[in-house]
């Protein structure tokens, strides 16, 4: 699938749903524990397919 929006703003985008009930707690987790492991500037590049890929689920489920 070809991305309009980069997976950093997807991230960016997702990360601001921490702290809300729109995500559930396995949600939160994962976006806590991608973020955390992110080098400086939030490169992507460091993330797996798999990581990839449900970052840009939620993001379709919140923000497409």
């Amino acid at each position: 699938m070809t991305r309009a929006v980069s997976l950093a703003t997807m991230l960016q985008q997702i990360v601001g749903l921490l702290g809300t009930k729109d995500i559930n707690e396995w949600e939160t987790r994962f976006i806590e524990s991608v973020r955390g492991a992110l080098p400086p500037h939030g490169q992507t590049t460091a993330l797996s397919d798999k990581q990839a890929d449900k970052i840009e689920q939620i993001w379709e489920r919140h923000f497409a």
